[in-house]
């Protein structure tokens, strides 16, 4: 799953954000599993204040073909490099599914000032073997974190149907 587009976070109390939270995931019931979150934790290039990042997977996957009589090879892949200005990025899996994170270094007290935009980069695998509760569904859920270290009730769910 691609995540593209952008986020502009506005309050309207001319404080700015530590950072943007990012979590994909499933009902528990659709034994859908979370296997990856690019780009990953630590897995950025620093480069003064900003941070450059790069995206590069590929599967090969054996599929079927004719109900099931004809086997064949589909391979997958996806790439992409982006650059952070004054900001990183972490991904982890959780419990249910994925999470990624835009943060601007609130140890060193920076933030992200409020109306400005930024690019939302990530890739998130999931695997399934369970196709009986074809389609599956996710839920996306974002939240923007105050300078002051609390997160805001910036969350929105919206549920996807993927159908084939």
């Amino acid at each position: 799953m691609v995540h593209s587009g952008n986020i502009r976070y506005n309050t309207g109390a001319s404080r700015g954000t530590s950072g943007f939270l990012f979590e994909v995931y499933t009902d528990t019931k659709q034994n859908v599993l979370g296997r990856h979150q690019y780009p990953s934790t630590g897995s950025g290039e620093k480069d003064g204040k900003d941070n450059h990042y790069e995206i590069n997977y590929g599967q090969r996957f054996q599929m079927l073909s004719n109900e099931g009589q004809e086997a064949f090879t589909f391979d997958a892949g996806y790439i992409e490099s982006f650059t952070r200005k004054e900001t990183s990025q972490t991904g982890a899996l959780i419990s249910d599914g994925v999470k990624f994170v835009i943060d601007s270094n609130p140890a060193a007290g920076s933030t992200i000032p409020e109306n400005t935009t930024h690019a939302i980069h990530g890739l998130s695998v999931f695997t399934s073997e369970k196709l009986s509760v074809w389609p599956y569904s996710f839920n996306f859920v974002n939240q923007a974190q105050a300078s002051a270290g609390s997160w805001r009730a910036l969350t929105q769910r919206i549920s996807i149907d993927m159908e084939l």
